[in-house]
């Protein structure tokens, strides 16, 4: 009895070892194609990446909820469940950056030049180099296109708009 008692257990670890090892193996397997656990859908969800380039570190950044220090220029948060939120990047010394964000399943959101401004700063011309890198970077698809060199200054362009909006 006692040699049957012990064989059942036995094949019971077994059994318990190999469902884990099942259910381990799809969680790795889902995570590595990018889904992740939403426990607010209570199922693996297809998430997305955001890819941020920062001139001045170490910087905090902020997003869901959560703070963290970068110290290397290129900062990547994976699998970030669909949805809106707001991404702050802040440096001692520096006016904060900050974009509402809204990342869809499978999406990337880069922004490769971004470039924290000094608050108590000295004004300098706009160099050769500066002006050229301005350019580039405002040639890239999906960078903002607010801003413009006039005269070795950096300006924002003005916003135009009519009231009531007209959506076409």
């Amino acid at each position: 009895m006692a040699k049957r008692r012990s064989f059942v257990i036995v094949a019971l670890i077994r059994l318990l070892a190999a469902l884990l090892f099942v259910f381990l193996s799809g969680v790795i397997i889902a995570s590595s194609h990018g889904y992740v656990y939403n426990p607010e859908t209570s199922h693996f969800d297809e998430t997305g990446l955001i890819s941020v380039m920062v001139k001045q570190t170490p910087v905090t950044v902020t997003f869901n909820g959560e703070k963290k220090v970068h110290t290397k220029t290129s900062i990547k948060i994976p699998y970030v469940l669909p949805g809106r939120d707001t991404l702050i990047v802040e440096k001692d010394g520096y006016f904060r950056w900050e974009k509402s964000l809204s990342i869809h399943p499978g999406e990337i959101y880069v922004n490769q030049s971004l470039v924290l401004f000094l608050k108590d700063g000295e004004t300098n011309p706009a160099t050769e180099d500066q002006i050229r890198e301005l350019e580039r970077v405002q040639k890239l698809p999906g960078t903002d296109q607010e801003l413009d060199v006039r005269d070795r200054e950096i300006w924002v362009r003005p916003i135009e708009r009519t009231y009531p909006f007209v959506q076409e």
